[in-house]
């Protein structure tokens, strides 16, 4: 089992989508806020292994941060909902 919870087609899927959305000039400001409450919940590991590579820079505003994209910020938002969604449908079953 992955480390997200989701298999690697979807992760696939899911960073595709991303890449061919059309890119945003500025950052959403509810983006940034959402990803840096799914980092803090899910780590730096899952973010990485989610996205599909490593972070190799951090974020100028703050260091503790890694540097992304706003195509990072889609991915990793993409993949929480689905991880959640994928939680919510194991809970289901049970009732």
């Amino acid at each position: 089992m992955s480390i997200s919870l989701l298999s690697a087609e979807e992760l696939i899927a899911i960073r595709t989508e991303a890449r061919e959305a059309a890119p945003e000039p500025f950052v959403n400001p509810h983006e940034a806020r959402q990803v840096q409450q799914i980092l803090s919940r899910r780590g730096e590991t899952w973010a990485e292994h989610v996205r599909g590579a490593p972070f190799t820079r951090r974020a100028q505003f703050d260091p503790t941060w890694p540097w992304m994209t706003s195509t990072d910020f889609r991915v990793l938002i993409a993949a929480d909902q689905a991880v959640d969604y994928r939680a919510f449908e194991a809970n289901i079953k049970h009732l």
